[in-house]
């Protein structure tokens, strides 16, 4: 029965760091909406907050992945966007899975596995036509940015719940 106790718990501590880690982002990007190219909240980060806060010990949320997979998605999404302006016989579908693949193959050789990165992948390639590329990529490395920052803060509160396994491991010795 404890343990069933501390499950509930935990699920309920992680929804509410989940949530507001993604509202603290939302509500600071709209803060620095000064002008028409402002940061955005890049929906793939609703899925990396799942993963930090639900499982803070696994391999794939920690901070290495975490940044490394979105830095490496939007840069893959970004540079397979410009195929598109290249030749112009690719569809969008085309250049979305080239993106996809190509970044599952970057993320392994980085050893920066992070599956929400693929989202990112998608939104800077469907939105690179829109949106200017700098604004992408500063919107997506201002939300892992703060994502992690805040990760690291709530899940220090919380003494089993210590983020990143390297800050606990070198505590822990």
């Amino acid at each position: 029965m404890m343990k069933e106790k501390k499950l509930h718990l935990d699920v309920w501590i992680s929804a509410i760091g989940a949530g507001l880690t993604i509202m603290f982002v939302s509500m600071l990007c709209d803060y620095l909406t000064t002008s028409e190219h402002h940061p955005i909240l890049v929906s793939s980060m609703g899925a990396s907050a799942i993963l930090i806060f639900y499982r803070p010990h696994g391999d794939l949320s920690q901070p290495w992945h975490v940044f490394g997979g979105h830095f490496f998605a939007v840069t893959c999404g970004l540079l397979s966007a410009q195929l598109l302006e290249i030749d112009s016989g690719l569809t969008l579908a085309q250049v979305g899975g080239l993106a996809v693949a190509s970044t599952l193959v970057v993320m392994h050789y980085t050893n920066s596995i992070h599956p929400p990165g693929g989202g990112t992948t998608l939104f800077a390639v469907f939105s690179a036509s829109q949106i200017p590329v700098f604004q992408i990529f500063l919107s997506v490395l201002l939300n892992v940015a703060l994502i992690l920052l805040l990760a690291i803060f709530i899940n220090g509160f919380l003494p089993h719940r210590r983020y990143p396994n390297s800050l606990y491991l070198r505590f822990k010795s």
